[in-house]
């Protein structure tokens, strides 16, 4: 998929603006009901996934990783993964 664009056609060097950044492809339209069929046919992946319960066992998983570090005193490492979990909260904002 290197540089095609909807329609299948190539984009060129001459076409990229200044800072990487090409130039919307006018190609084919697709329908409502053609991106709806798309879009479901992407989820169907995720069909039955319970992201209530996904979270859950996350946040347990790395409470539980957070205890092994404080039992073994490497406060640096909950110290960066702290940092992480603060610059991962404000990116989403």
């Amino acid at each position: 998929m290197s540089g095609d664009g909807v329609d299948g056609g190539k984009v060129d060097a001459g076409m990229i603006k200044e800072g990487g950044e090409t130039p919307p492809v006018r190609g084919r339209s697709y329908s409502q009901a053609e991106v709806d069929a798309l879009v479901a046919g992407k989820l169907e992946g995720f069909a039955g996934v319970d992201v209530v319960e996904y979270r859950a066992l996350k946040e347990a998983k790395a409470r539980q990783e957070r205890e092994a570090l404080e039992k073994r005193g490497d406060f640096e490492k909950i110290l960066a993964q702290t940092v992480k979990e603060k610059d991962e909260v404000s990116s989403v904002r």
